[in-house]
């Protein structure tokens, strides 16, 4: 077993911890995918670059003409338009690694990571342990179970931004964020897009304001199939027939998008199959830390952990911004990464002397 003073599980917004005041700390940082995480690769920076190309498209197509200006919209060289955005990220993705690697005081581990005990991490082969350990673990697309769509086969938003051409019919489920941006920009470049949405609304979590005007203006740029599900999935020849609910209309599509909300990945560290990573909050209540919770229905849960000693923390806002913080923590929620790193460190040091 190694033993580092800091381990860090993700380089997405934990790579944003390290800074020169750290350069005395041994640290571990374990990244299974690619450095820069969701935003940078999958996400915020790829798809606002693609809102920038769909726009000028809606303008081309639509404000032009109606102030008067004689632009048409004549298609769009998706190829070229998703080449020329990943060929600016993907560059900067393997240079923080690369970066990374090059610290004489930080170790890289390229695997995932599982909790086997408090305080002991197995990456790979390599069992690793430290004193302070902050989960940036992220998290992943849902998947809800619909009979026969794995087999068709479908993309979520960590795919669909690199297929290799626009697909001709697209159906999109979900109606939160994720589906209503990325469904806009391929509806702006061509695509026949379809969102099935099982509540009454686009947006339902924001303010009702919002939601009515998104949901409004997206009956009358798409189509929009509300309150209904999918029941199941299969293909004929080269179509995807899926199976709506509860009228049992089949809709034909190219491709299919899956956007039906985002999980914690912390279920896949198994922090809570350890007893001894399980944390207290003030109210007393027990359970896992925010990382570890499987889904967005699981009960409230407090920090881990800190019944051992070991202190974890979710990065990514630490867990929660200005929320109640368990005996052993300092409240950083609102703190940047790094900024909240060296508060926490100098809490224990003070604490130690």
């Amino acid at each position: 077993m190694r033993t580092h003073d800091l381990v860090i599980i993700g380089a997405g917004s934990g790579n944003s911890i390290i800074g020169p005041e750290h350069d005395n700390l041994d640290i571990a940082m374990v990244e299974r995918g690619l450095f820069g995480g969701t935003c940078m690769n999958v996400g915020c920076i790829p798809s606002k670059m693609l809102v920038y190309a769909a726009e000028i498209a809606e303008l081309a197509a639509h404000t032009g003409p109606r102030l008067g200006v004689h632009t048409t919209f004549d298609g769009a060289d998706w190829t070229a338009i998703r080449d020329r955005i990943f060929d600016r990220i993907d560059p900067i993705a393997a240079a923080g690694e690369e970066y990374r690697k090059g610290l004489d005081n930080v170790t890289i581990y390229q695997d995932s990571a599982t909790f086997v005990g408090p305080k002991e991490i197995q990456v790979g082969d390599d069992i690793i342990t430290a004193e302070q350990i902050v989960i940036a673990a992220g998290a992943r697309a849902f998947i809800p179970p619909i009979p026969g769509l794995d087999e068709v086969g479908y993309h979520t938003s960590d795919t669909i931004m690199r297929v290799d051409e626009l697909p001709k019919r697209l159906a999109v489920l979900g109606g939160g964020y994720i589906a209503t941006e990325l469904g806009n920009v391929f509806g702006l470049l061509g695509s026949e897009v379809t969102f099935i949405v099982r509540s009454d609304a686009m947006l339902r979590n924001e303010d009702d304001a919002i939601s009515a005007a998104f949901t409004e203006a997206y009956r009358q740029k798409f189509d929009t199939r509300f309150m209904t599900d999918v029941a199941s999935a299969r293909t004929e020849g080269d179509d995807i027939v899926l199976e709506l609910s509860p009228d049992g209309e089949e809709l034909r599509v190219d491709a299919v998008l899956v956007a039906t909300g985002r999980l914690p990945n912390g279920d896949q560290l198994r922090l809570a199959e350890h007893e001894g990573l399980r944390g207290e909050r003030g109210d007393g209540h027990r359970g896992a830390g925010p990382a570890c919770q499987a889904s967005r229905g699981a009960p409230a849960r407090a920090w881990c952990p800190m019944s051992t000693g070991a202190r974890a923390w979710s990065s990514t806002e630490f867990a929660g911004a200005r929320r109640s913080l368990p005996s052993l923590m300092v409240e950083v929620g609102w703190l940047p990464p790094r900024r909240a790193l060296s508060a926490l460190l100098a809490r224990g040091a003070a604490r130690a002397a």
